[in-house]
């Protein structure tokens, strides 16, 4: 059985989709700065890929890093999008987040919590990426990119 958060979404947004609360969004800082030096960028999941989204941040001069969907769909993403270094260089960073969420959900007990409550899952979820970043840093350190 699917489930999609954009029923619970759309009810607690006044029936916007995240998509049309991110246009929105945009739409308000465009109208906060519309002659920012130099072009802002967006980085976003592929649910953002869509054509309408995409036009309306080129629009607004908003540069698009969003994951490009593979499945069902082909290649959503154009050039103009892609072939930026700095698309490359977000895509490298998202695997990096996603790792760590991804090994706090199995190493890090997060995917099954214990707890309820705020206080006790703040404190579970500081404790796992305290130890996430030791690991992380100990890896580093043989590998010779941070100095001792």
């Amino acid at each position: 059985m699917a489930w999609s958060w954009e029923p619970w979404l759309a009810r607690r947004t006044g029936g916007a989709t995240e998509v049309e609360q991110a246009t929105t969004l945009l739409a308000a800082l465009h109208a906060e700065q519309p002659y920012h030096a130099g072009r802002c960028t967006i980085g976003a999941d592929k649910g953002y890929a869509s054509r309408p989204f995409r036009a309306v941040a080129r629009g607004f001069g908003f540069t698009l890093h969003v994951a490009q969907p593979t499945r069902d769909r082909g290649h959503v993403l154009d050039r103009r999008t892609t072939r930026h270094a700095g698309y490359a260089v977000r895509q490298q960073r998202r695997k990096r987040i996603e790792e760590a969420f991804g090994g706090g959900k199995t190493v890090g007990l997060l995917r099954t919590l214990r707890h309820r409550g705020q206080p006790p899952v703040d404190g579970t979820f500081a404790f796992t990426v305290a130890a996430y970043s030791l690991v992380r840093l100990r890896t580093r350190m043989r590998a010779d990119v941070c100095p001792a």
